[in-house]
């Protein structure tokens, strides 16, 4: 009998075992897998606001015409926006449906800037590009001049002898007023602007070919500068020079040409969330300064005014007489109408108040 009841124990202390460490294990599997899963969210968060933040970047530090109106980004031919928290690019979603986007703005913010001694600069902002279409940055650095000869090969060991590409920008010193010719030699394509005029624009295969450009400009200003160029294949040579009023043809020496950054920087919000878990969400900020834009209306989301649009809605003449009641213990009035009138003060609080309710 006592070993058919041990027995029995065991059994019993088996399945609680067995119970426990059932359990247990399910609890871990969950676990993991909530683990896993919020994981692969915050992921999926973090790459949309890597896309958006790649795109938007180069989108406002090299576009030509920026606009942003009634929550509609325009910089130059493309279009951003946001539509029931999906971000658009030209009315295509451009991350995934998983992603809402609760918010997207930019401001605008301008600081002055302070004029440079005459002929101090230090050169060109450049970049250069694995790609031939001004993509796959690799290097930023600044160039003293823009002349430059590679031949078969490339800027860097770290850039393909063939098929790549480069952008310099800043400002141009302006010595003497009168009129300037611009010259660049260049194999492959070339695009040349100085302020808002497209002064070069050879954007094609070629050998080494001279393009050059006239323009009028002012004594002692500073105009914006900037150069594009693309190598294809072979050779590679791209050099800007100038001639002015009592200058003759020479590369644009180092001093006139200052690597400068604009005036003009743009605030860029946009928040995000997982459309599947909201409490997984992030924010993007960035400060972004166009290189060659034409900045046009800036105007941030308005900020909603809730209660503007909530004291209309609660008519004002309903509640005074049961509020005003309540609250107005000064108005001799409202006191005595609240209470019941025909009992004191003293008799509410009297002992016989009590006594007719038991005899009810």
């Amino acid at each position: 009998m006592t070993k058919k009841g041990f027995t029995l124990i065991e059994f019993l202390v088996g399945i609680t075992m067995t119970a426990l460490i059932f359990i247990v294990a399910t609890n871990l599997v969950v676990s993991f897998l909530t683990v896993d899963t919020k994981s692969k969210r915050s992921q999926e968060v973090e790459q949309a606001k890597s896309d958006i933040s790649s795109e938007l970047t180069n989108a406002l530090q090299w576009g030509k015409q920026i606009s942003f109106t009634d929550g509609t980004l325009k910089v130059d031919e493309n279009e951003y926006k946001v539509v029931n928290g999906r971000f658009l690019k030209n009315n295509i979603p451009f991350v995934g449906s998983q992603i809402v986007i609760p918010r997207f703005d930019l401001k605008r913010f301008t600081a002055t800037s302070t004029t440079p001694d005459p002929q101090t600069g230090t050169g060109l902002m450049a970049l250069y590009f694995d790609n031939k279409d001004l993509t796959n940055l690799k290097i930023s650095q600044t160039d003293l001049q823009i002349d430059f000869d590679w031949g078969a090969g490339s800027p860097s060991k770290s850039i393909a002898s063939d098929t790549y590409s480069a952008r310099w920008s800043g400002q141009l010193e302006i010595p003497e007023t009168g009129n300037y010719t611009f010259y660049t030699r260049s194999d492959d394509g070339v695009r040349l602007w100085v302020g808002n005029n497209l002064v070069i624009d050879n954007w094609t295969n070629h050998s080494a070919t001279e393009n050059f450009g006239v323009l009028s400009l002012t004594k002692n200003t500073l105009v914006d500068i900037h150069l594009e160029y693309y190598e294809n294949t072979n050779n590679s040579v791209i050099r800007l020079s100038w001639a002015g009023p009592g200058r003759s043809k020479q590369v644009i020496p180092t001093e006139f040409l200052y690597p400068v950054q604009p005036q003009t920087s743009l605030q860029v919000q946009v928040d995000l969330e997982h459309k599947d878990a909201p409490s997984i969400k992030d924010s993007l900020v960035m400060f972004i300064s166009p290189r060659f834009a034409d900045i046009q209306s800036i105007l941030p989301l308005p900020t909603p005014s809730p209660t503007a649009s909530t004291r209309p809605s609660t008519p004002p003449s309903t509640t005074p007489p049961s509020s005003a009641s309540p609250t107005a213990s000064a108005s001799p009035t409202a006191v005595p109408g609240t209470p019941k009138p025909p009992t004191p003060k003293p008799s509410p609080t009297a002992k016989p108040t009590p006594t007719p309710k038991p005899g009810r």
